[in-house]
């Protein structure tokens, strides 16, 4: 059975483990991203990684996601946020083939978590899935017949800026969004409520926590509403560790009519997503198998 060095590179942590083509996980665990040294220094340790595993298993391939916007046909990053200094024009295909020996292939985290909610996951069977990742902000992905959508430069999906009112999705919808929306009912400082903290005092009646819930899934419904009129998906994937929450997503499910055609609604099911940690190594390894 052949295995695979999988990676899912974060602004503070990099997930990483031994996969089998089968997307069966014989090994992972986490190590510091130290994005402040630069990629030159910490993918270095990417690479040791790799090394160790080459020393316990035969590893046919390096599979990378990463977040940033990539260019998967390159393995380079397009674009990245100040979160991971100098990322931004970064070769990491290059840079890890040179140093390994292997082929390598790279993609964005939440296109590989969408692959992998598509093809193994919530989304399995579906010919189109719509992926959201709900976190600090809002990403997308989009599959059709288990192939990503990327766009002319590679900016597909990239639902967090899509204007809602006056403001975007991501300062709406996102687990920041939430919180900041707590603490600004309560007049905390910012920084003081997360979204564990929120969804427990809603369950425990806290109403300005249930305000906020209400209207994030209001927002989120909303945006999920102008994405569906765009690409018509059979299934809405939503993850992220805010949509372990089984309440928001049921809010999410009946709120959605309100903003769609009974022709979309009626033919389209949000779902939870059933990967956690593990998808964007799974995606990425997915990604390499079909590129190669």
């Amino acid at each position: 059975m052949r295995k695979y060095a999988c990676f899912d590179i974060g602004g503070t942590a990099i997930k990483y483990g031994v996969l089998t083509e089968k997307a069966e996980i014989l090994f992972s665990s986490t190590m510091p991203t130290e994005a402040e040294k630069g990629p030159e220094i910490w993918m270095m340790n990417i690479v040791q990684a790799v090394k160790d595993m080459q020393s316990k298993e035969t590893i046919e391939g390096i599979c990378i996601s990463s977040s940033g916007m990539i260019d998967p046909q390159k393995g380079t990053v397009v674009f990245a946020l100040p979160q991971i200094p100098d990322y931004t024009g970064f070769d990491i295909k290059t840079f890890m083939e040179k140093r390994c020996k292997l082929p390598c292939e790279v993609e964005n985290d939440v296109n590989c978590m969408v692959l992998a909610e598509s093809l193994s996951g919530a989304g399995k069977g579906c010919k189109s899935v719509l992926g959201l990742a709900i976190g600090t902000g809002v990403g997308g992905g989009f599959t059709l017949d288990g192939k990503l959508l990327h766009g002319s430069s590679f900016s597909a999906c990239e639902v967090g800026y899509i204007r809602i009112g006056d403001s975007d999705l991501e300062h709406l919808a996102s687990t920041t969004a939430l919180c900041r929306k707590v603490e600004t009912l309560k007049g905390d400082p910012c920084g003081s409520w997360n979204g564990k903290n929120v969804f427990e005092k809603a369950e425990q009646g806290d109403q300005d926590c249930k305000k906020a819930i209400d209207q994030m899934a209001d927002n989120l419904a909303q945006g999920l509403g102008v994405l569906s009129y765009i690409l018509n998906p059979e299934v809405i994937v939503l993850g992220g560790g805010v949509m372990a929450q089984s309440s928001l997503i049921e809010k999410v499910r009946s709120l959605y009519p309100k903003y769609v055609k009974p022709i979309i609604s009626e033919h389209t099911d949000i779902k939870a997503a059933a990967y956690g940690n593990e998808a964007g190594m799974i995606g990425a390894l997915y990604h390499f198998l079909q590129t190669r």
